[in-house]
């Protein structure tokens, strides 16, 4: 299973159209569905994390774009944690000179600027270094965190693996049961594992969406 952190490939071109709103707030809903629930920056799943704990993010800040402030194509899904470390920050002439910006997933390739190694973000620009930085990415507390949540999908998803397989060998069981007796167990054996692997896909579902 893919790491549920990880950096675009390429760039993101968006698709939603909402309607011109006097406030910045309304377009939440909006940024979580057209950015799939995750932080723009730190790649935060919003299905693990809860909506409560994500808003808008200017990119260019209001205080010193004001004009922007409604403008959707300067709105990002960004976890409240990102917002607060990247403030009002905004790169001097000096700072694009030297590549001190953070990049955002529509206007640059992601991932030719941050990668994940498990739940550890590496740099490999110098934007992304700065990014890496300004935004404490690697906050200690927040790479637990992702390492915890990559081992325990990890491990979930071995478990589905084993009751697809279970249920593959009842299937082919009772397929070939000649008795109702034994058709009776490898049906029985059949129904606990599809219900088990239920429960573990909804698991899944619910962490990763």
């Amino acid at each position: 299973m893919r790491n549920p952190y990880h950096y675009q490939k390429s760039k993101h071109t968006r698709t939603r159209k909402p309607p011109a709103f006097s406030s910045y707030k309304p377009f939440k809903s909006e940024l979580q569905i057209e950015f799939a629930g995750q932080c723009v920056y730190c790649r935060a799943l919003d299905s693990y994390k809860g909506s409560e704990s994500f808003g808008v993010d200017h990119y260019r800040p209001q205080k010193k774009f004001p004009r922007l402030a409604t403008e959707y194509s300067n709105l990002f899904y960004c976890c409240n944690r990102c917002n607060s470390q990247k403030r009002d920050f905004w790169p001097n002439a000096r700072d694009w000179r030297e590549e001190r910006f953070i990049p955002n997933p529509c206007d640059y390739v992601m991932f030719d600027h941050l990668r994940y190694a498990r739940g550890e973000v590496k740099a490999h620009s110098v934007a992304g270094a700065f990014t890496e930085e300004k935004l404490d990415l690697n906050d200690p507390d927040c790479v637990v965190f992702r390492e915890s949540l990559i081992t325990m999908l990890a491990a979930t998803n071995s478990q589905i693996e084993t009751a697809k397989n279970i249920q593959q060998e009842a299937q082919a069981a009772l397929d070939a049961a000649t008795t109702d007796e034994t058709r009776n167990i490898a049906r029985e054996i059949y129904n606990e594992a599809s219900k088990n692997l239920s429960t573990l896909q909804a698991a899944i579902t619910q962490v990763i969406g």
